[in-house]
C-alpha cells in the first residue's frame, strides 16, 4: 500500500513566518514588540511640524487651529477621502467651510432684484396649471429659434426665482414634462406642467406679474416625487368651436335644393341631434391611422393608432356679432397628431353632403385615404384628469383643480373665445375651408372601401393609395399632439 504524500511546507526563506518584523526584519517578534520601534518618532505634527506626535496631541492645537495641508497638497497634489482617520480637504473645499459667510450660497436675482440663498426656498416636485392663447405662439412645446408657450413660461419661472439660474434652459435639470403638447393656433384652458421648482413666496403672482396676458398660471400643486403630467394623465378633454354654417347642406346634398341659401343659417334640434348621431361613431376604442398626418402611425393595425374615445356631443349654439357657434366637446384617453381635427372635418363632410355614417367606420379600416383638416382656429384643451393618481397621491392633494374652475371659465370668456369669434371674422377661416371642400370633394364610394382588393374592383385607374387628393392649404396646418 503506498503512502500518501505528506503536506507539503512552506519555504521559509520564500514566505515570510509571523514571528518576522518588518521593523528589523528579524525574526521571532512583531513590529509592535520590536526594541527598535520607538512610537512616534517619524511622526510630523501639522500644526507645531515637531516629531513624535500628531496634532490632536499637539500642545499648541486649542481647538481653533486649522491644519495646513500636506506636502504633497502644498506641491499643487490634490488630495481627497480620508487619510488617518481625518478627511484632508483641498484648498477648494476650504473656502466654502460653515466658518466662511458665503459657504453653501449661491447668488441669484429674484423677481425684485434681491440677492437669494440657494437654500433660502426648498425645491420640491410640483404641477403648474397653466391657460394660453396659441394666437402668438408656434405651439406649446419649446423649439429652438421659434416663440413658443414653453420658452415663454420657462424664462419668467426663471426670473422669479421658481427655476434657478443654473438650470434655465436645461428641462432634464427640473423634470419638465407637459401633460398634452399644443400645436400651433391651439390654445388651452387647463394644461398641466410637472417640474421641480423652489417655492418661492407668492409664487402664483410674482409668476403672473411677469407673464404676457396671454399666458396665465392659474395654480400649482405639490406632487409625488416621481410625479409625471404626461404619463399620470388619465384622459384630456378637448373643445372645438364652429360656427354653426358649416354644416349647411352643400350642392351634393339630396335636398340642397330645398334649402334657402339667401337666409342665415341657425342650427335646428334635430340637425344637432343628427350632428351627435354621427359623433357617437368615435366612441370606443378605434384605429385612427387615417386620422393623422406627419410622423403618426399610418398603417391599420398599428398599435400607436389604437386610441379611445369616451364622450363626444355637440352643445348648445351661442350667437356672437351676429354670427352663430357651436361647442364640440370630446373627451378621450389621448390623441395623435391632427385626430381631433380630421374627425371634426368628417363630421362636417358627411352631415353637409347628407352621407351615411358608416363611412366614419369604414374610414377606421384599411385602406390608406386622405381625409380633410378642419380649422385649428377653434380647437383648444379644455381640462386634464389624473384619475388613478389622485387614488394613491397622499399625502399630497389629488389634483382636481377645483379652485381654479372660475378662473377658467373666465380666461374662457375673455380671451379664447374673443379670439376665435374675431379672427374667423376679420380673416374668413371658415368659409375659405368651406370653399375648400366644394372644390375638392370627396369621394366617398372609396372611403366606404375596406379593402385593397374592393378598391381595385371599384377603380380600377386609381393605385390602391386611393385618389390623388390635395393637402389643406398651410394657413390650416398644425393642431395639438397628445400622448
Amino acid at each position: 500500500m503506498e503512502e500518501k504524500d505528506a503536506e507539503p511546507q512552506a519555504n521559509a526563506k520564500s514566505m515570510p513566518t509571523r514571528g518576522n518584523c518588518f521593523i528589523c526584519k528579524e525574526p521571532g517578534h512583531i513590529s509592535r514588540d520590536c526594541p527598535k520601534n520607538d512610537g512616534r518618532k517619524d511622526v510630523q505634527c501639522f500644526i507645531c511640524k515637531e516629531k513624535g506626535h500628531i496634532s490632536k496631541d499637539c500642545p499648541q492645537n486649542d481647538g481653533t487651529t486649522e491644519p495646513t495641508p500636506p506636502n504633497n497638497a502644498a506641491r499643487g497634489r490634490k488630495r481627497k477621502g480620508y487619510q488617518g482617520g481625518r478627511q484632508v480637504y483641498d484648498n477648494a473645499k476650504k473656502a466654502k467651510r460653515p466658518d466662511n459667510p458665503g459657504w453653501g450660497k449661491r447668488e441669484g436675482e429674484g423677481a425684485e432684484g434681491e440677492k437669494q440663498a440657494r437654500s433660502e426656498f426648498p425645491k420640491r416636485k410640483i404641477a403648474l396649471l397653466i391657460a394660453y392663447c396659441g394666437k402668438n405662439y408656434i405651439g406649446l412645446q419649446r423649439n429652438p429659434g421659434v416663440h413658443t408657450v414653453e420658452a415663454e413660461l420657462e424664462q419668467q419661472l426663471v426670473k422669479a426665482g421658481v427655476i434657478s439660474q443654473d438650470n434655465s434652459g436645461s428641462f432634464n435639470k427640473v423634470s419638465w414634462q407637459s401633460c398634452a403638447r399644443t400645436d400651433k393656433g391651439v390654445s388651452a384652458l387647463g394644461n398641466v406642467i410637472s417640474m421641480k421648482g423652489l417655492l418661492v413666496p407668492d409664487l402664483v403672482d410674482k409668476v403672473n406679474e411677469l407673464l404676457p396676458a396671454d399666458i396665465r398660471l392659474l395654480e400649482y400643486q405639490r406632487v409625488t416625487n416621481h410625479f409625471s403630467s404626461k404619463n399620470k394623465c388619465t384622459a384630456r378633454r378637448y373643445h372645438y368651436v364652429t360656427p354653426t354654417a358649416v354644416f349647411r347642406p352643400s350642392p351634393k346634398h339630396p335636398e340642397y335644393s330645398q334649402t334657402d341659401s339667401t337666409t342665415p343659417f341657425t342650427l335646428s334640434p334635430a340637425l344637432r341631434e343628427t350632428i351627435n348621431d354621427v359623433l357617437q361613431q368615435f366612441l370606443g376604442c378605434k384605429e385612427y391611422h387615417n386620422f393623422t398626418s406627419g410622423g403618426g402611425p399610418k398603417v391599420a393595425g398599428d398599435a400607436r393608432a389604437k386610441r379611445v374615445m369616451i364622450s363626444l356631443e355637440l352643445g348648445e349654439p351661442f350667437v356672437v356679432d351676429g354670427i352663430e357657434y357651436a361647442e364640440i366637446t370630446i373627451v378621450g384617453q389621448s390623441f395623435v397628431l391632427y385626430q381631433i381635427r380630421k374627425m371634426v372635418a368628417m363630421v362636417v363632410c358627411i352631415v353637409r353632403d347628407g352621407q351615411p355614417k358608416a363611412v366614419i367606420n369604414a374610414c377606421f379600416q384599411k385602406p390608406k385615404k386622405n381625409l380633410p383638416v378642419a380649422p385649428a382656429l377653434g380647437l383648444f384643451l379644455g381640462r386634464t384628469y389624473f384619475g388613478f393618481y389622485n387614488e394613491s397621491c397622499s399625502p399630497h392633494e389629488p389634483l382636481t383643480w377645483e379652485g381654479s374652475e372660475e378662473k377658467m371659465t373666465r380666461f374662457k370668456e375673455d380671451v379664447v373665445l374673443p379670439h376665435i369669434t374675431s379672427t374667423n371674422k376679420e380673416e374668413n377661416v371658415y368659409p375659405a375651408w368651406l370653399e375648400i371642400l366644394d372644390k375638392d370633394p370627396l369621394n366617398y364610394d372609396f372611403l366606404l372601401c375596406t379593402t385593397k382588393e374592393e378598391v381595385k374592383e371599384k377603380f380600377p385607374l386609381w393605385t390602391t393609395g386611393g385618389p390623388p387628393q390635395e393637402e389643406p392649404e398651410a394657413e390650416f396646418q398644425g393642431e395639438e399632439v397628445s400622448d
